[in-house]
């Protein structure tokens, strides 16, 4: 998987296409399978279905368990030191689009690696 620090936009190839629709015939297809599968993020793969308007999508997790508290010090701690969101879920069995919304709703600054409570000490 890419790593966030050296992300750079590779256009998807025709077929790579082919190749991602044929995939989302497979049962059970979670968007962190599919995104492995092509080497890309998961929101690279949910925005190329909506660009080619593909009207099925892959399984979503199961988003409904809570993260415990040590899933919480792990998130944290994976964030300020820099590791990308398909890290962090891989580590946490959660979705690298959930980690980042997990994220954002707890506060913290992407720039600075923190929680915005931090920022203000």
């Amino acid at each position: 998987m890419r790593s966030q620090k050296t992300y750079q936009a590779v256009d998807w190839t025709p077929e790579e296409d082919q190749r991602l629709v044929q995939v989302l015939g497979t049962k059970g297809m979670t968007y962190p399978d599919v995104a492995k599968l092509f080497d890309r993020s998961e929101a690279a793969v949910k925005r190329r279905l909506h660009d080619l308007r593909v009207k099925v999508r892959p399984v979503r997790l199961e988003n409904h368990i809570k993260y415990t508290a040590e899933d919480v010090q792990t998130l944290l701690r994976m964030a300020k030191e820099g590791y990308s969101y398909e890290t962090i879920a891989q580590a946490l069995g959660k979705s690298a689009l959930g980690v980042r919304g997990k994220l954002e709703r707890m506060g913290f600054d992407f720039k600075r690696r923190q929680l915005r409570e931090e920022s203000i000490k």
